[in-house]
């Protein structure tokens, strides 16, 4: 077959591939190789308000709990509701409150193991995504770099430690320096972890495994710890 030929032979049978479809009925389900999805989404439709307002710009650089208020409130309280990572049973909740003289800390804490100590450690990322927390990253450095740590720097991220009583429940209160709800180390927004007791506590920010993990969010009520 020349290539005149051959080049006709093709032409014809698109053309009938094209007229085949062109045929089928309206009605017929369309041959994908993927199958239709079995849910839906709909992004929100958004009222058409014209131009939008100018932003304030008297509350940059803050986190405040309603950016759009006529008097924004800045944000001084946060939580953390913290579930237990693959195989564990700890679980508990974590309070923040800024005050003048420090970060005022209250956890809550059940499903822990008769009279053992653990510890609470501030993680980089939000992120408690992983079956073994270890998607929260490292510890998080409250006044440097959590990635690239000074050499020997010790006590990353801790907020310091819980001990279980006989019935596998810790509860406790105190206070910390260096976290901050406010300014460029702010902890909101990144995760809080409940480990076990590291086996070589001499080693720089050693930390025993992942039990637990939570991010931490802004709490707006008005209350105190």
């Amino acid at each position: 077959m020349g290539t005149t030929t051959r080049a006709r032979a093709i032409l014809l049978t698109s053309a009938m591939a094209i007229a085949a479809a062109c045929n089928r009925s309206s009605d017929e389900a369309p041959s994908d190789d993927l199958p239709p999805p079995s849910t839906s989404f709909t992004p929100p439709t958004m009222p058409d308000a014209g131009s939008p307002a100018p932003r304030s710009t008297k509350t940059d650089g803050w986190l405040v709990v309603d950016p759009g208020a006529a008097e924004p409130v800045m944000v001084n309280q946060a939580i953390a509701i913290v579930a237990p990572t693959k195989g564990n049973k700890a679980a508990g909740t974590m309070r923040l409150l800024a005050t003048n003289d420090g970060l005022r800390i209250k956890v809550a804490f059940t499903g822990l193991s008769f009279m053992q100590k653990y510890t609470l450690r501030v993680h980089l990322l939000g992120n408690c995504s992983s079956e073994d927390g270890s998607s929260a990253g490292p510890s998080f450095n409250f006044d440097g770099s959590s990635l690239t740590p000074p050499q020997g720097q010790q006590g990353l991220g801790d907020l310091g430690e819980v001990q279980a009583d006989v019935g596998g429940e810790a509860k406790g209160e105190g206070k910390l320096a260096l976290p901050a709800i406010q300014g460029p180390y702010s902890i909101v927004g990144r995760s809080v972890v409940l480990h076990a007791k590291s086996s070589d506590p001499s080693k720089a920010n050693a930390e025993g495994a992942r039990l637990a993990c939570g991010v931490i969010g802004i709490f707006a009520e008005d209350t105190s710890l």
